[in-house]
């Protein structure tokens, strides 16, 4: 289910009421209002104008809107600009559209599968000026234009995705996550390269943050069933590999005493509002960093 934390994980509280399938694989913020939230579980979309404190179901285009984790972590975009503006990527390679809160939905380029496969889309994003979305599975990625309504292959682009990152004050750059490594576009997709942090595993989960030296990337990278944070500040030409101090609560949650602090990560989050804290997740637990990736502290659910 939902788990709503007011005091950066010290404490946290249920926020599931109304929610009706507790499988949730995908959670979105509408960046122009925080009261609304979506959550894409494995029986649907559901909407939140409260921040949580209740949730209503959306429309299920006939069953067919449905999620799976992980493979649906950022599947669900709202627009930057309007709240009941957005976009879903399904379980089974479908994408939708909603201008009024997933009351009502509408294919967009003529094709309910723009990648003609059946299987997730893992990824939909949305350009901060609204006229063009991203997605992208494990073909690559895809752009849609609101201007003419069609998609366009983004040729090069690594496939497998996993994460996909746009960083707004910059335009045209773009970052991607996939088994390949971390994926970065300077000129809006036409071009892309490929970094890798290690020779094995795979570039999971991306998060972004301003810093007094500039723009930080942070990086989930995940071999097998162990993961861990990396960073770079020059776009993946060169990586920061810190020495990371897990302080796991073994007390509090025993399955620390065989699953390990560095277990394969889920999601990766950093605070817009306080410099130099990130939150990540396993299959067990959340963990919080105050001192930018050097130490991890379990924060028990």
């Amino acid at each position: 289910g939902v788990w709503r934390s007011d005091n950066l994980g010290e404490s946290w509280h249920f926020a599931n009421h109304g929610l009706d399938n507790l499988i949730v694989a995908a959670l979105e913020l509408a960046p122009s209002d925080s009261d609304i939230l979506y959550a894409g579980t494995k029986g649907g979309l559901f909407v939140s104008h409260d921040a949580g404190g209740s949730w209503q179901a959306c429309d299920t285009y006939g069953g067919l809107i449905t999620f799976s984790r992980p493979k649906n972590h950022r599947s669900v975009a709202v627009s930057p600009a309007n709240p009941g503006i957005l976009s879903v990527g399904t379980a089974d390679g479908r994408v939708y559209f909603s201008e009024d809160f997933g009351s009502h939905w509408r294919v967009l380029g003529g094709h309910e599968r723009p990648f003609f496969r059946n299987e997730a889309v893992t990824v939909i994003r949305w350009q901060a000026d609204g006229k063009k979305i991203y997605a992208g599975s494990s073909k690559g990625v895809l752009e849609y234009s609101f201007e003419n309504s069609q998609w366009r292959v983004m040729t090069g682009s690594p496939g497998e995705v996993n994460d996909f990152l746009i960083v707004d004050n910059v335009p045209g750059l773009l970052f991607l996550a996939s088994k390949e490594g971390l994926g970065v576009s300077e000129d809006g997709g036409k071009t892309w390269r490929v970094s890798r942090a290690f020779s094995a595993g795979e570039c999971y989960r991306l998060a972004s943050r301003k810093t007094s030296e500039g723009e930080m990337l942070a990086v989930a990278w995940n071999e097998g069933w162990r993961g861990r944070v990396v960073f770079t500040r020059d776009r993946g030409r060169s990586w920061i590999l810190k020495d990371q101090k897990m302080l796991s609560d073994a007390v509090s949650n025993p399955t620390r005493s065989w699953a390990g602090a560095d277990s394969r990560i889920n999601a990766l989050a950093a605070d817009p509002f306080n410099p130099g804290i990130l939150f990540r997740t396993d299959w067990w637990g959340v963990w919080r960093s105050d001192d930018d990736g050097l130490n991890w502290h379990e924060k028990i659910i």
